[in-house]
Order: structure tokens, then sequence, then C-alpha cells
């Protein structure tokens, strides 16, 4: 397992303890190559992460449980979150 493929796991476990994260979904890139799909894309300097979250939580929140989930895994990185599979993301740099 590369290293960012093990990053990628680490970031959904963490995304996962969320309480308004209810699943991960695919991402382009995240095609399954190397083991189960995480919902989590790694760049040299973004993370990309697309969730299914709760419908009555507001997006803000939601994102900013993400955010301080995984902030300390990938400082420097920007992060594209990509929630209930709608089109629109929230960039948040850390």
């Amino acid at each position: 397992m590369g290293a960012d493929t093990a990053l990628a796991r680490g970031i959904a476990e963490r995304v996962l303890r969320c309480p308004e994260v209810l699943e991960m979904c695919p991402l382009p890139g995240d095609d399954g190559h190397a083991g189960p799909t995480t919902g989590v894309v790694v760049t040299s300097d973004s993370i990309e992460i697309r969730v299914r979250a709760r419908r009555d939580r507001p997006l803000p929140l939601v994102a900013a449980q993400i955010q301080a989930a995984v902030g300390q895994l990938v400082p420097g990185h920007s992060l594209r979150l990509y929630i209930d599979g709608s089109d629109s993301t929230h960039d948040l740099p850390f």
C-alpha cells in the first residue's frame, strides 16, 4: 500500500468519526485499484473528500467537523469537500 493510499484511508477513518457524516462516497481518481474506494483523493498539495452527511445539519457545521478531524494529518494542504453528493464545494485552507 502506497503512502498516499495509507493517508487516504487514515483520513477516511477520521472523517467517519464525525457525528454528522453518514458515509464516504467515491470520487473521480478514487478508482479502487489499490483496494476499496475511500472517498478521499490525496495529491501533493490538496485533499479531496466526498461524504454523505445528515441532511438536517448545516453544511458549515459538517465542513468544520471534517476540517477539525483531518487538519492535523495534512497541514499545508487545501481541502475540497463534496457534501451530500451535491455539486457545491467548499475550499478550506489549513
